[in-house]
């Protein structure tokens, strides 16, 4: 068992009183902790812990300002949508690597500049995994992608900020895609 902050629920915490791993595998651990909330309520409640709690997202942007977004079927949405490049960090790999190493994986792009543009947390209800993400400047062809085993890519879509407002939204946009996006688009208005 990692350590953790197990919470005190007289402080108006969600307070751990047994952690019960229910799953695990390469990826995950899954645990249905027994809690007491601040209420004084007894219960249980989800809690997901990853190897290496650090993620990396990257948006492509092409020398002439267009945005890539990738094609990727989600199998919890059960559908098609659109995304940036994202995946985990190893973990003695560093964050900026792992940023240009997804975005060829998923793309075939490079880039000339990665600009860091923060660090979010990825689902703080259940996680304590955290993202950092970046802007990859003046991006350019450099081979076929080489997505990884288990992932479902159908290749990339490459649109100006004004035709991403028009894409329809066939199942759906994640919402680490959409900030990213629009930290690109409004940062650069001012």
């Amino acid at each position: 068992m990692c350590s953790y902050y197990k919470g005190d629920h007289n402080k108006g915490e969600i307070e751990i009183i047994e952690p019960v791993r229910v799953f695990t595998n390469e990826f995950l651990e899954v645990y249905n902790d027994k809690v007491i909330f601040p209420s004084g309520y007894e219960g249980t409640y989800i809690r997901v812990e990853y190897p290496n709690d650090l993620s990396v997202a990257v948006l492509p942007v092409t020398n002439d300002g267009k945005i890539v977004l990738i094609r990727t079927f989600r199998h919890g949405m059960r559908c098609w949508g659109y995304e940036i490049p994202k995946g985990g960090v190893g973990i003695e790999e560093k964050p900026e690597h792992a940023a240009l190493r997804e975005l060829f994986e998923e793309t075939g792009l490079t880039c000339e500049k990665l600009k860091y543009i923060g660090e979010y947390a990825e689902s703080p209800a259940i996680s304590g995994g955290k993202l950092k993400c970046y802007i990859a400047e003046n991006c350019k062809e450099m081979g076929d992608s080489e997505p990884e085993k288990t992932e479902a890519i159908s290749g990339t879509c490459v649109l100006t900020p004004d035709d991403y407002f028009k894409l329809p939204k066939p199942g759906y946009l994640d919402a680490v895609s959409e900030l990213l996006i629009y930290r690109y688009i409004f940062g650069k208005k001012g």
